[in-house]
């Protein structure tokens, strides 16, 4: 009875509290539209102010939400439309609700050429922009990477080398065959160095990174990619391959207190397909149908102790292994999941940001902790950030950005071929061996590396990452100072004053024992890079007519740049285990000392002339004069020529048009060639009788008669909002005149955004 009593009581309290739950809450339903055109919007998002309840709309426009109680605002908001709210706290709950276009979006500005701000919609050519919040969602360590998918044809490709791996870049395929194609990257108008520090051969190595892995994604405001000659043509010969501009963040706007932001972020990482489902287990270690069953494995016999997987069928009977011990012959699985790690990056970020009547200023530190899914692979980059914007008078303002970044990097994944990688070696692992038993078994007696196959340069996984030594440190500091003084109100004066330098240290050490050097040897090699830049604008923005505009500017650039690298290494060691250059003899010893400089000297002009706001006229030259080529032959003039229609202002369009723009260019960018390849060099390669000898330092045969590399680029585009979606179609056509002509054609639809379920090119949602 008291059972019954107390499943009643229960009861009637859920249904109270049913009913005041049902009575709290209040379900709204509306219609949303273009106020414009009255067409349905759909997938405009509806949600509940000061709650986490939002829906979007149906592709009639229609919606339906439940609010809670004490909530009674809805915001109402769309791609290409100014946000809206409304109050539902009265008896009302069906709504029409209409929303305004926002003139804005069609007006969109990006950064261009030389950090100029335009209008997108006057721009003959193809740029486009991401902003830095999009960075920050799919996280990744080295920002190139977050750019994968984001801008039509730019193509981001990286290798599994860790988390400061480098990651290749290029726009619209390759420029050349010989020489690198990859874009030039800009920092807040300072060119930045990405070059690859190092990569796997064919026989093994580690991939040493690259500039823009070291840039901090919290730190950006937004990322212009520049993708063909006429969008680049302003930066001459470093531009060839296109360009891609990278904004930081500055201070707040004058008359708003400090703002201070706090934050942290932790990102996880697995290997893929880390327990393998396609892996055989039924055969074991060996060749042809060979295996190890009833015989101890030697390295001698070639069918047996290998690291194929190809032997006997796997039966559980005991076996005797290459350490010596008896095992069951039966398959080992999950080895991947027993040896890798779960990657994990821990990065904390603070900024305080504020202004004055006369300055703005940001300050940022960010601190970042990997660790690799390969064990004993770390990484540690701390990142700091200055920027002041000053107005010093009505017409004078400078600009001050200071940058430092610092990484410590340790035991860089080794790929490729086998010596000193642990990849390698789980890759090509027989099914019969455990991974864990590789583990207890690395070491002989005199702790050298036990070799487990009858392979010496297949290495023990754990000898790998536990006993090679690996260490590299960077330190880069780069900075700019731009002085602008403005003469009237549509003329002024600029200088730009930036340099990029970074010091990078990295010791390798091959231990005592190695299976395949069993004296070891040490590496140390130290790159010190530094790059100036002196620029001088003198730019006007006036208009001419009521019709007629012209946005123009004409400068002069001098660059310097100065490449150091000094190494040295050797072995065996004469004292085993004591790893240092000064424990190989002098006559095992090498070193490597290299001094390489360039200049290049440019002047450069541009003209923006516009016509009734809808019919644009980009006009741009640019001549370099480089150091690495002959008097005579070396200065190039780049030429481009863009043209943009407004369809949409030009002429009536059908009212499912909202926007549409025609655009078309032609471009000549082109480049030199690395320092000293006009001339034989030599060097030293020791003494007889005391009298030194040399010998030509170089595999190439030296042409004097080197002349620059031309790129001829067109463009073709044509780009439309239409039903709230917009679609861009480039299409893109270069000559490239290099050591190898190489002619190509690409179709690539623009970045834009959608509110359809559906995907043509790069449309995407967002």
């Amino acid at each position: 009875m008291r059972q019954k009593f107390l499943f009643g009581t229960c009861l009637l309290i859920g249904s109270v509290f049913l009913s005041l739950t049902m009575q709290a809450q209040k379900i709204v339903r509306g219609t949303v539209i273009n106020a414009k055109t009255n067409a349905p919007i759909e997938l405009a998002t509806v949600r509940v102010k000061g709650a986490s309840v939002a829906v979007t709309t149906s592709d009639n426009g229609v919606f339906s939400i439940t609010i809670p109680n004490g909530n009674n605002i809805l915001v109402i908001s769309s791609v290409g439309f100014v946000e809206q709210q409304i109050s539902v706290a009265g008896s009302v709950s069906n709504y029409n609700i209409s929303l305004q276009e926002n003139s804005s979006s069609l007006n969109e500005v990006v950064v261009t050429a030389l950090g100029i701000k335009k209008d997108k919609k006057a721009l003959g050519y193809s740029v486009t922009e991401v902003k830095g919040d999009e960075l920050t969602q799919a996280r990744s360590v080295n920002i190139a990477n977050s750019l994968v998918g984001k801008v039509a044809g730019l193509n981001i490709t990286s290798t599994a080398t860790g988390p400061s791996g480098s990651s290749r870049i290029t726009i619209r395929g390759n420029t050349s065959i010989t020489r690198n194609n990859q874009p030039l990257i800009v920092v807040d108008g300072i060119p930045f160095n990405n070059d690859n520090l190092g990569s796997a051969g064919t026989w093994g190595g580690a991939d040493q990174g690259d500039g823009i892995s070291s840039l901090n994604p919290d730190e950006i405001e937004s990322i212009s990619v520049l993708k063909g000659g006429t969008a680049a043509a302003l930066y001459g010969s470093r531009a060839s391959n296109g360009a891609i501009l990278v904004t930081t963040k500055s201070g707040s706007k004058t008359g708003k207190a400090p703002v201070i932001e706090v934050g942290s972020n932790y990102v996880m990482e697995d290997v893929l397909n880390k327990v393998m489902k396609d892996y055989q287990y039924e055969y074991g270690t060996g060749d042809k149908g060979t295996g190890l069953v009833g015989v101890k494995p030697t390295s001698a016999d070639p069918n047996l102790n290998q690291t194929n997987s190809w032997g006997a069928k796997l039966d559980g009977s005991p076996v005797i292994q290459f350490d010596g011990v008896s095992r069951p012959y039966s398959a080992a699985k999950n080895n991947m999941a027993k040896f890798y790690n779960t990657g994990t990056t821990f990065t904390n970020n603070f900024a305080i940001s504020g202004g004055a009547d006369k300055i703005q200023y940001r300050f940022s530190m960010s601190d970042l902790n990997n660790k690799g899914i390969v064990p004993n692979n770390t990484l540690v980059r701390d990142n700091v950030a200055l920027n002041i914007n000053a107005n010093l008078s009505k017409r004078f303002t400078v600009l001050v950005n200071a940058k430092y970044i610092r990484e410590r990097n340790k035991n860089r994944p080794r790929v490729s071929d086998s010596p000193g990688s642990a990849n390698y070696t789980l890759w090509t692992l027989p099914t019969s061996l455990d991974v864990e038993t590789l583990r207890g078994s690395k070491y002989n007696t005199d702790r050298s590396e036990r070799v487990w196959s009858n392979n010496q340069y297949v290495q023990n996984p754990y000898f790998a990452t536990e006993d090679y030594k690996e260490a590299d440190t960077k330190d880069r500091f780069m900075g700019v100072v731009e002085p602008r003084f403005n003469i009237t109100d549509w003329l002024f004066i600029k200088g730009r004053a930036g340099f990029d330098k970074f010091s990078r240290r990295q010791n390798d050490v091959t231990p005592t024992g190695t299976g395949y050097q069993l004296g070891g040897g040490y590496n140390t090699s130290l790159r010190d890079f530094r790059e100036s830049n002196l620029d001088v604008m003198l730019g006007a923005d006036k208009k001419i007519t009521n019709k007629i505009a012209i946005n123009g500017l004409i400068g002069g650039n001098r660059m310097r740049q100065i490449t150091i690298i000094d190494n040295y290494g050797g072995g065996p060691f004469n004292i085993p285990f004591f790893y240092d250059i000064s424990n190989v003899s002098t006559a095992n010893r090498g070193i490597g000392y290299g001094n390489y400089e360039k200049r290049i000297n440019s002047v450069y002009g541009s003209a923006d002339i516009s016509y009734s706001n809808f019919l644009f006229l980009n006009l741009t030259g640019r001549n370099d004069w480089f150091s690495t080529l002959a008097k005579g032959r070396n200065s190039i003039f780049y030429p481009s020529v863009g043209v943009s229609l407004i369809l949409s202002d030009a002429m009536t369009m059908p009212g499912f048009v909202n926007y549409a723009k025609l655009r078309a260019s032609w471009a000549q960018t082109g480049g030199d060639t690395d320092p000293y390849k006009l001339s034989l060099t030599y060097a030293l390669t020791g003494a007889t009788q005391n009298a030194p000898l040399g010998q030509i330092n170089q595999s190439e045969v030296p042409n004097a008669l080197l002349q620059p590399y031309l790129v001829t680029g067109s463009e073709i585009g044509f780009e439309a909002r239409m039903f709230e979606s917009k679609l861009g179609i480039d299409l893109a056509v270069y000559d490239r005149k290099t050591t190898n002509d190489i002619v190509g054609a690409s179709i690539s639809p623009t970045s834009g955004y959608t509110s359809a379920l559906f995907n043509i090119g790069e449309v995407r949602n967002k």
